[in-house]
């Protein structure tokens, strides 16, 4: 949900840019793609420790063996002084392990906005071409809730190689996927999908209703100013 919301800001601060510079509007295709690709790319980076620690803590409580343990620094002994240089290569070292798996997610920022966005604006045209205007509301809705099942099926394979790198489980992208591909195929990489699926769909239904809602609060029958959109 944090990824939907951070899309829909950079969906307002580049719609701002996107007026100052006379471009028609925010709902263009390309500000959309664009836009959604700055405000993944940012919440990855911002929150990536917080998804990796909270993927560890998963794995722990379900296996019963921690596998960030055996890098805890050990603690030194009583009366002995540790030097700053260590100390600063243990806490580099420590930040990089919280990244871990974070390539996969930046390699798919591309495919999941090329689906996000677009998908919910082509089902509310549908909708509004199929759709009494009093069945409209639903119409989104259903929207919202495509374009967050959409998103699940691109997101799945994305999310699998993300987590066995944040576990540890493989080195490295390359031998991460290529040990999916040989163990199960690419039914590997929709494992645990109906979760994801569902997570994704209630979240996007929830931020294109709020973002309906806020278009809605423009001034009834003037055009909506880029960076009210």
């Amino acid at each position: 949900m944090m990824g939907s919301a951070s899309r829909l800001v950079a969906l307002l601060l580049l719609g701002s840019i996107a007026g100052v510079m006379g471009v028609s509007s925010a709902a263009d295709v390309g500000t959309i793609f664009v836009a959604s690709c700055v405000g993944s790319v940012v919440q990855k980076l911002v929150l990536f420790p917080i998804d990796t620690l909270k993927t560890r803590a998963q794995h722990d409580r379900a296996t019963h063996h921690p596998i960030h343990g055996a890098r805890r620094a050990a603690k030194p002994a009583a009366g002995t002084s540790v030097a700053a240089g260590p100390r600063r290569q243990d806490l580099l070292r420590a930040v990089r392990d919280l990244y871990r798996g974070l390539a996969p997610a930046l390699i798919g920022v591309i495919p999941v906005s090329l689906v996000y966005m677009p998908v919910y604006e082509l089902a509310c045209a549908a909708a509004a071409a199929h759709l009494a205007p009093a069945y409209l509301p639903v119409g989104r809705v259903l929207a919202g809730s495509l374009a967050g099942l959409a998103c699940s099926v691109v997101h799945a394979p994305i999310s699998v190689l993300k987590n066995r790198l944040q576990v540890a489980q493989y080195a490295d992208l390359r031998t991460a996927f290529l040990a999916v591909v040989e163990a199960d195929g690419i039914r590997g990489f929709y494992r645990g999908w109906a979760s994801d699926a569902s997570l994704e769909v209630l979240s996007a239904t929830v931020s294109f209703v709020a973002l309906d809602r806020l278009r809605a609060l423009a001034p009834t029958g003037l055009p909506i100013a880029p960076w009210r959109n």
